[in-house]
């Protein structure tokens, strides 16, 4: 969605924050000020993987996990909570379209899964405490970034577009 002018001023402006059992204040940083058209001029010793993090401009679209995807909900093998229907409602709550194909990867061959970390130190366990490689076929062009799942605000869940 990104930040309009009057939130990216709010950022600027952020003298002190606090944090209820928190050591130390939050700290606040604007990354990245621009839209996504912005960012795939960038220089050319980041555009592919930009490229592949914003997904392809028009056509189907085919994006696979880049760090594991880790279930928000404990699975169960039909419906909604289960592993394509978790997928699905992830997408759906950020308004994606849902994928034609889901397919988990054999974790050997596409990621080195058990090298991330999956839980927090302090605070709620994620319910399965497993990561996935995924891949996911659309029939549309899908914009990115899409990171799903337990996680996904600390990185775990990133997919990149695959052309």
């Amino acid at each position: 969605m990104g930040l309009d002018g009057n939130a990216q001023n709010a950022i600027r402006a952020a003298r002190q924050t606090f944090t209820k059992g928190g050591v130390d204040p939050l700290k606040l940083a604007l990354e990245v000020v621009g839209d996504l058209e912005d960012l795939r001029c960038l220089d050319e010793r980041y555009r592919e993987e930009i490229r592949a993090l914003l997904g392809p401009a028009e056509g189907p679209s085919r994006w696979i996990s880049r760090t594991p995807f880790v279930p928000p909900r404990y699975l169960k093998p039909r419906g909604r909570n289960s592993f394509e229907g978790q997928i699905a409602a992830e997408l759906s709550s950020r308004n994606r379209p849902a994928p034609t194909m889901v397919r988990r990867l054999d974790p050997l061959e596409s990621l080195r899964i058990r090298h991330f970390v999956r839980a927090r130190r302090r605070g709620p366990s994620p319910p399965v405490d497993i990561g996935f490689a995924v891949e996911m076929q659309f029939d549309q062009p899908v914009q990115g970034p899409i990171c799903l799942g337990y996680g996904s605000h600390f990185g775990l869940g990133l997919f990149a577009c695959q052309e």
